[in-house]
């Protein structure tokens, strides 16, 4: 693994991660009801968003319920040490850890266009850091967590379409970042003229920071086993689909393909190719981060006249998404709306689609998804 437990814990997912890991891996009912249960507590008292939506569920035991026996295996839990005393010494097993599920669930819980949720602050005090520390360990060395710092693999790669039962067309000479740089400045100058000046003004706009070019934009990821491509489960922002199709695609081993898998190389490659989008990011990023200054994402642009993709790892997304990135003394960048083991690709003659007809998966109301 390119990164260890320190460098896990450096970004919000990962802390994230982590926690779910803390709190969820005992085996004992008991113990996780008790852990979950001050998380939300003590997670609900740091979100901004607390009373505008969010609610808390408590078990009320009924009239008779209660059993002598029965006792709570922590002393009372009420602040951040306390909580952290307890998830330091609650067990940890691995066969109750699905790295992937846990992937799926922090993924689900990552926004960039208003305040992280309460357990984002939670995660960072440092209370939770040792407990987080010691799940983070557990995480990284887990089996199932070993593809997480793997680069692409050329030989297994998958396009995924949802909410289409029927096959992917042939994209032949689909994607291309050409038209990129020049969409960004021109957001960038109606941002400067139109956007208020105040940073905590209440608006909201662009807040990722992917290649994205509605007409021309193309990713893929692998396949985990019988979970499908990673495209279907780990996604930012999703939308709820129920359907989707996935078609393998080949790449050429020849291909250059920038590899992120840590946060440095990802400030690498907004200093060598800097796009300044202060002015359409700074309301979002602002929330997400607590940050107030000047904004580069790469530009997409001249990345594409040096490489045919850029992938992401799944331990790079952990460290580094949703926080801000020092790119140099003034400025900064932020990962955002990139998902896990994500690869966008920038030149179509280095992808090769299948000649059959791909994979139908449908999700109908099911937490995983299954081939139809």
């Amino acid at each position: 693994m390119t990164i260890d437990a320190d460098t896990l814990l450096l970004g919000p997912r990962g802390r994230r991660a982590s926690l779910i890991v803390a709190a969820r891996s005992s085996g004992d009912e008991a113990i996780s009801s008790t852990l979950l249960g001050a998380v939300m507590e003590l997670g609900g008292a740091l979100d901004p968003a607390m009373g505008h939506g969010r609610v808390h569920l408590t078990l009320m035991a009924q009239d008779g319920d209660e059993d002598e026996d029965d006792h709570e295996p922590f002393a009372p839990i009420t602040t951040p040490d306390d909580l952290g005393a307890a998830l330091l010494t609650a067990p940890i097993h691995d066969h109750f850890i699905d790295p992937l599920a846990v992937l799926d669930e922090v993924v689900g819980t990552a926004r960039y266009w208003q305040e992280p949720e309460g357990e984002d602050f939670l995660t960072a005090l440092p209370a939770l850091r040792p407990a987080l520390l010691r799940s983070a360990r557990v995480l990284l060395a887990h089996p199932d967590a070993q593809w997480w710092d793997e680069p692409v693999d050329p030989a297994d790669q998958w396009a995924v379409d949802f909410d289409r039962d029927e096959p992917l067309p042939t994209r032949a000479g689909t994607p291309d970042a050409g038209g990129f740089r020049a969409a960004a400045v021109a957001e960038e100058e109606r941002a400067r003229l139109d956007r208020p000046s105040d940073v905590t003004a209440n608006y909201s706009g662009t807040w990722w920071s992917t290649p994205l070019v509605w007409s021309a934009s193309f990713t893929t990821t692998r396949s985990i086993g019988d979970h499908g491509p990673a495209g279907l489960r780990l996604v930012e922002d999703s939308m709820g689909w129920e359907a989707a199709h996935a078609r393998r695609v080949g790449i050429r081993p020849s291909a250059r393909v920038y590899e992120l898998r840590r946060a440095e190389d990802w400030t690498e490659l907004c200093s060598r190719y800097p796009l300044d989008v202060t002015a359409s990011r700074r309301h979002d990023w602002y929330r997400t981060t607590g940050r107030d200054g000047a904004w580069v994402i790469p530009d997409w642009t001249a990345v594409a006249e040096q490489y045919d993709g850029v992938h992401l790892t799944a331990a790079a997304y952990l460290q580094a998404a949703g926080r801000s990135l020092p790119v140099d003394e003034e400025r900064a960048s932020v990962v955002a709306g990139w998902d896990p083991d994500q690869t966008w690709w920038f030149r179509a003659d280095v992808l090769r689609f299948s000649d059959d007809e791909g994979v139908a998966w449908r999700r109908g109301g099911r937490p995983d998804w299954r081939r139809v």
